[in-house]
């Protein structure tokens, strides 16, 4: 405990309670787990829009205030979104 936490998964959730026509992400929501065994979930909204899930991977990193250590990473997007998103 002396060191300070960093996060170990992360899971993001984008766009799941809006429109899946949209051509970009506005909501997205992080659930991640430090490597002190605490889980976290916060959402965020983007009134511009962000264009990709790379880019919202960086966002959501840096949203949360710690570093990432190389653990497990992973998303979630409506099938439908994935036709008007890029995913890189």
């Amino acid at each position: 405990l002396l060191k300070k936490a960093h996060i170990r998964k992360l899971f993001i959730t984008v766009n799941v309670n809006l429109s899946r026509e949209l051509d970009k992400i506005y909501e997205y929501t992080s659930i991640y787990m430090t490597s002190w065994g605490e889980f976290f979930c916060r959402s965020f909204f983007d009134k511009n829009g962000i264009d990709s899930v790379k880019d919202i991977l960086q966002k959501a990193k840096e949203e949360c205030d710690l570093p990432f250590s190389s653990g497990q990473m992973e998303f979630y997007m409506p099938r439908l979104a994935t036709k008007h998103i890029r995913l890189k």
